[in-house]
């Protein structure tokens, strides 16, 4: 057995309710003047690149389009950093079972000059859910599980019909791949067209979009929400790292994307510009196969749950950036239980689960995709040295993506880390993962019938106090099955000049509403 790890040797080796009625602005209020100035353009280097830019036929969703569509498109609502769901082209809306009804904003002009009515909005959706679409997103795949039917039921208030009662609707419904486009513009558009040149109600209009190159938008000036200081936004797609920094240390751009955190020094090293970080609504996990191999023993997945010290990793790899995780939810997600402790490190427990399983020393593979994930390398390795320590045998592996998804898909893969999203303001919107016919049930995880009784009741139900306490099940659950056990909160790392006043959004997109930029 190897001797216990050391922070030393450590050091060296190695993420509401569900009938809202809501209505008012989104906080530091909309309405921003425009006062004399000269022009100021920002410039993004972002790290990877995008095909097509049309909201509701693009690849989707991932994080690039998370990033920019908010740029220049608006959907209805929208996830405030709370978790609270917000208005945007809507202003309030209430369901009653398996009706929900927007109201819609006044005076909303969309970047071709005319005015938005229920109309669009029932164009746009209707466009998502087109069978004929030859190309639909990612999103448009799930939406059209939950809305059977649209339609005006007022010149500004749109209805929309689900199959069930569905209490997350509005939630499901803040995404940039549901932005609201004008009908009339749009049908007389080439569909190619589209995906250089959309047409949306956002606060910039793109004007120029070279996909191995740039995107170049405009300030909206009758933007609904008001307009900031800042009168053109470049896109720039660097996808190297060592690039990006450079340029931001060069004054080619203002802000870059995914800083790694052993370059945060680097970058508030240099005179001008800082590094800024924010928590997002995605966590890093560790998924155990339960059907087979040496992880199919309860007692191999307890010790290799207990066995990793979390808060080390977040210390040591993450320099105190981010946070251990105490819950399978995230801050600001309903059915969050803000008083657990952190997952617990206990490497004599683990020994002792260990000693009480039939392990007999088969190597357990750990894996994951090279490259993807932030950190990976070390924070798998370190994993790796913390199962070993408590006695198992670890074969760990960064595979090329295709040589992972070809045994990921097939079922074949015995531990790997990957984030797991918990987007939306619900629990719902992570354990449906967990419902039948997902990619890891049964392949990976059986959950027993009460899980899946709770999956049901808590997408149906609108008992807010019942709902909590069947997630607080659900989560209790996994403490029993130990289908996967988290690691820590994920973190979004920038680098800004000085003299621009932005946050970083916790859903990734990079807010440019007036509400959230300044540029001295």
């Amino acid at each position: 057995m190897n001797p216990r790890i050391t922070r030393r040797s450590f050091l060296k080796t190695a993420g509401a309710a569900a009938t809202v009625v809501a209505s008012g602005a989104l906080p530091r209020a909309f309405g921003v003047p425009v006062f004399a100035r000269q022009s100021k353009t920002i410039t993004i280097g972002i790290n990877a690149t995008l095909e097509s830019l049309d909201v509701h036929t693009a690849i989707g969703p991932n994080i690039i389009g998370s990033r920019i569509f908010g740029l220049f498109s608006d959907s209805l609502v929208q996830t405030g950093k709370d978790g609270s769901l917000q208005p945007m082209l809507a202003t309030e809306w209430s369901g009653d079972g398996l009706e929900w009804r927007f109201k819609l904003r006044e005076g909303v002009i969309f970047h071709d000059g005319s005015t938005m009515t229920a109309d669009d909005v029932v164009y746009s959706f209707n466009r998502i859910l087109d069978p004929n679409n030859p190309q639909p997103s990612g999103f448009a795949k799930d939406f059209g599980r939950y809305v059977a039917n649209v339609e005006a039921t007022g010149e500004l208030e749109v209805t929309l019909t689900t199959p069930t009662r569905d209490p997350l609707l509005p939630f499901r419904l803040d995404s940039y791949w549901a932005s609201i486009i004008p009908r009339a513009a749009t049908e007389a558009a080439d569909p190619a067209t589209l995906q250089f040149k959309p047409i949306g109600a956002g606060p910039f209009k793109v004007v120029e979009f070279r996909t191995d190159d740039r995107i170049v938008l405009e300030q909206h000036r009758v933007y609904w929400g008001g307009t900031s200081n800042v009168d053109q936004v470049i896109v720039r797609f660097i996808p190297e790292t060592a690039t990006r920094i450079a340029a931001l240390q060069a004054g080619d751009v203002d802000l870059i994307t995914q800083v790694p955190v052993d370059q945060i020094t680097v970058v508030d090293g240099t005179p001008g510009i800082h590094s800024v970080n924010s928590f997002v609504r995605n966590y890093m996990t560790i998924n155990f196969n339960t059907v087979k191999g040496p992880t199919a023993d309860l007692n191999v997945r307890r010790a290799l749950a207990l066995a990793i010290d979390r808060e080390l990793i977040v210390d040591a790899l993450w320099e105190g950036k981010t946070r251990a995780m105490n819950d399978y939810l995230l801050p600001g997600i309903f059915g969050y239980d803000p008083d657990r402790p952190v997952f617990p490190y206990d490497p004599d427990a683990a020994r002792a689960a260990l000693e009480a399983s039939a392990y007999a020393g088969e190597s357990i593979n750990f894996q994951a995709t090279a490259g993807y994930y932030a950190n990976d390398d070390p924070v798998m390795t370190a994993v790796t040295q913390m199962w070993r320590d408590v006695g198992l045998t670890v074969n760990q592996e960064l595979l090329e993506g295709s040589a992972f998804l070809d045994q990921y898909f097939a079922g074949e893969v015995m531990t790997n880390l990957q984030s797991r999203g918990a987007s939306g303001g619900d629990a719902s919107l992570l354990f449906k993962d967990w419902g039948p016919g997902t990619l890891w049930v049964p392949a990976y995880y059986v959950p027993p019938e009460e899980f899946q009784e709770l999956l049901v009741r808590t997408s149906e139900s609108f008992d807010q106090e019942q709902r909590y306490a069947d997630f607080r099940r659900m989560a209790a659950i996994f403490d029993e099955d130990l289908p996967f056990t988290p690691l820590y909160q994920n973190v979004d790392i920038f680098g800004i000049r000085d003299g621009i006043d932005w946050e970083p959004n916790p859903s990734f997109l990079i807010d440019f509403r007036p509400y959230n930029l300044n540029v001295e």
